[in-house]
């Protein structure tokens, strides 16, 4: 599959300072870049709530990657602790501008 991060994901990672956690998080990567259905991807959960169905979250560790999936593409949006990932994921991101829109607070209350 075709992968895309965000960069939001980007800034996500950068403040992570465990080697063991970026390289489990590199390993899951490659992992989805090498896949050729969503059932392969390790841990994914589709997330309830959401009307277009494209949300989804993947378990590493103690963190959560939230991920956005429309055919093909796997856009990395989130890599938040698990306490922070339910607050901040999903927001209604728009794969082409990256524009968050003003109702993100309403699906954030939805998705559990």
């Amino acid at each position: 599959m075709k992968t895309e991060f965000k960069d939001s994901f980007l800034k996500d990672i950068r403040s992570i300072k465990d080697k063991k956690l970026l390289s489990r998080l590199e390993q899951f990567i490659l992992a989805v870049e090498t896949v050729d259905d969503l059932s392969q991807i390790p841990n994914l959960k589709k997330l309830k709530g959401q009307k277009k169905k494209i949300y989804y979250r993947s378990r590493i560790g103690n963190y959560r990657v939230g991920l956005i999936i429309k055919q093909d593409i796997v856009v990395f949006v989130r890599f938040l602790s698990r306490i922070r990932n339910l607050s901040l994921f999903p927001m209604i991101f728009d794969i082409t501008f990256n524009q968050r829109s003003p109702f993100w607070f309403l699906t954030s209350l939805f998705v559990i």
